[in-house]
């Protein structure tokens, strides 16, 4: 619980009852779980992104666990490996310098220049 203050200047609690239904009331939008899971700085990925990476993954390793290919865990560790892969293209992304930079200091865009018209 955190404190606040309440109209008399003395200290409220706060609860987790309390932050939801201000939540729910002031209709904030709120990042999707999977980023906020993975702390995910520099990849957006999309629902339809999100949904392959966790539900796609859990269904494939539910299936090659019943298709006695795999362990039975195949359909925990799929996903966590997945989450791991984007995890690390996040950190690799930061890593890396910016494209635009990259372009700025190398030649010239190619704007049709060199081309030979008939």
């Amino acid at each position: 619980m955190t404190e606040g203050t309440n109209g008399d200047g003395q200290a409220a609690r706060v609860g987790l009852g309390d932050r939801l239904r201000h939540a729910l009331a002031n209709k904030e939008p709120s990042a999707p779980l999977y980023p906020r899971l993975l702390r995910l700085k520099n990849v957006h990925p999309n629902g339809w992104q999100r949904a392959a990476l966790v539900e796609g993954m859990a269904i494939v390793g539910g299936l090659v666990a019943l298709a006695d290919r795999a362990s039975s865990w195949a359909p925990v560790i799929l996903p966590v490996a997945a989450a791991g892969v984007v995890k690390f293209h996040d950190v690799l992304a930061g890593v890396l310098p910016a494209r635009r930079a990259h372009r700025a200091a190398g030649a010239a865009p190619d704007d049709g220049a060199g081309s030979t018209s008939g």
